[in-house]
């Protein structure tokens, strides 16, 4: 990692297979002292210290000179997320020095780590910290467009934009100043009307100096979705109806330009102000514009179809027409069956099972899991449960957590990841006691397969299960996993929760 675009990522907690949203408190400090899940238990600041040594023991197997291969650079990644998450914990301790350290290990230039820790330090207390010394002024504009971004979501969005009008580029002042104007739009929808409209014609002003297209119509899309949820449907209409107008100003400029997408979108937002005349309009114009820039290719059988029907079921269980989502699934099902390549099926699939799941269709689901390929099969699945835990009701995603440990944690190569996921599903329904058999039998099953032993520490850790996390890492054998596993406690065990 020697850039800036590597050191941003830093920014970005690592993670186990399952993501998830990490969220901060500055009011309670959730730390366990002594006893947790029955199992004795060393303080945060030991199992700290005790990932930093299991860290430090791996720093060399990390030097080696020849093109490493393919289980080198999976090693080399799981030294990398050991690092990050140790400079996480440290942070959330105060020790911004070792984190800084830490950092060190995965960075060539210091003042990359530097960099991110006052990043961090920012994130955790809500504050910017002092500028670290003999910062390049490139270097600390990237750095305030990284701290405008977190200010931003911490809702504090006066701090946000004066940070961001110190930003010396034209370009990236403009940006950054909309996307914060349109963060603070959104949180006074409910509170203060006038003042979200006064951000939302903000945006528009600013958007007409940046020269980025694509940035522009992500802006016109947000602003968009803001005048729906504000209401009525007809002024949306109205601004629906002047961007995709423009939208065929720029096509015309540039006949090949590839606009499939953004008339995708602006079909959906037709269908949620409930003008489906303007709908179809916006997806046959789609359908044309991938006929012209894709010349010979069939529009049955791409990925724009299909993110036409996703669309098309969004819009519709947003706009609570429940009733229309049955016939687009079983269009969107003849059309899945068309498909050909492992790749475009992989890239579907999960969204397909998503929504399947969302209208209680779990055989409909099953039966598409069950007729895909081992290789991919679990890829999807893994994807379908993040999509189903952001968007589907306690009830479905109880469904689907009793599919998979049910059906799917059938075959030995899957139990013990399927059961991972079902208990992360039940987690996120509130059921935690089918939480706890969930995971407790992927414990059971860890005994023959030891691989799984980290993920399911990892989840232990992410759900409060200290004791438990901590005994199952004691048995871990590779020191690779076992530095990541700890380290990942380690940021677990420091970071400050929400009551």
């Amino acid at each position: 990692m020697t850039g800036p675009s590597s050191w941003l990522t830093l920014l970005e907690p690592c993670r186990f297979s399952i993501r998830r949203r990490l969220t901060r408190s500055l009011f309670i400090l959730f730390v366990v002292a002594r006893i947790v899940d029955g199992a004795e238990l060393p303080t945060p600041e030991e199992i700290v210290a005790q990932a930093g040594m299991a860290c430090e023991a791996l720093i060399g197997a990390a030097n080696s000179r020849r093109q490493p291969g393919l289980q080198e650079r999976f090693d080399q990644e799981l030294r990398q997320r050991a690092w990050l998450r140790l400079a996480l914990a440290r942070v959330n301790l105060g020790d911004f020095d070792g984190a800084v350290e830490a950092l060190n290990r995965v960075n060539s230039d210091p003042r990359f780590s530097q960099m991110s820790v006052h990043a961090m330090r920012t994130e955790l207390t809500g504050i910017v910290p002092r500028w670290p010394e003999n910062l390049p002024r490139r270097m600390k504009e990237t750095q305030k467009a990284v701290l405008v971004g977190i200010l931003g979501k911490q809702g504090r969005f006066e701090a946000a934009l004066e940070m961001a009008r110190d930003i010396a580029d034209e370009q990236i002042r403009a940006q950054l100043t909309a996307q914060t104007l349109l963060a603070r739009s959104r949180s006074l929808e409910k509170s203060d009307r006038n003042a979200a409209l006064k951000d939302q014609l903000q945006v528009m002003e600013l958007a007409s100096s940046i020269r980025d297209p694509q940035s522009v119509r992500e802006m016109q899309y947000e602003v968009c979705r803001g005048q729906i949820r504000l209401g009525p449907p007809e002024l949306a209409r109205i601004l629906i109806r002047v961007f995709t107008e423009k939208l065929k100003e720029a096509e015309q400029k540039a006949p090949r330009a590839d606009t499939v997408q953004e008339w995708l979108r602006f079909g959906e937002l037709c269908l949620l102000t409930d003008d489906h005349p303007s709908a179809k309009e916006c997806f046959e114009h789609a359908r044309q514009r991938f006929a012209t820039t894709n010349p010979g290719k069939e529009w049955d059988q791409s990925l724009p179809r299909h993110l036409t029907l996703h669309y098309r079921c969004r819009a519709y269980r947003e706009a609570d027409r429940l009733a229309l989502i049955p016939d687009v699934l079983d269009e969107w099902e003849r059309a899945f069956s068309k498909l050909t390549d492992p790749k475009d099926k992989s890239f579907v699939a999960p969204f397909l099972v998503s929504n399947e799941i969302q209208a209680d269709r779990v055989d409909h689901a099953s039966t598409m899991i069950q007729a895909l390929d081992d290789p991919i099969k679990a890829i999807v699945v893994q994807q379908a449960a993040d999509e189903i835990q952001r968007s589907a009701s306690a009830a479905q995603k109880t469904a689907f957590a009793n599919y998979l440990k049910t059906r799917l944690a059938e075959p030995d190569e899957l139990r013990q990841e399927m059961l991972t996921l079902a208990a992360e599903l039940f987690d996120s329904a509130d059921d935690k006691e089918s939480a706890d058999r969930s995971i407790s039998e992927a414990m059971e099953s860890s005994e023959r397969k030891k691989d799984y032993r980290p993920l399911i520490a990892g989840w232990l850790a992410e759900h409060g299960r200290f004791g438990k996390a901590y005994d199952l890492i004691g048995t871990i054998d590779d020191p690779k996993q076992r530095a990541q596993a700890l380290a990942e406690l380690a940021y677990e065990m420091t970071t400050p929760r929400k009551p």
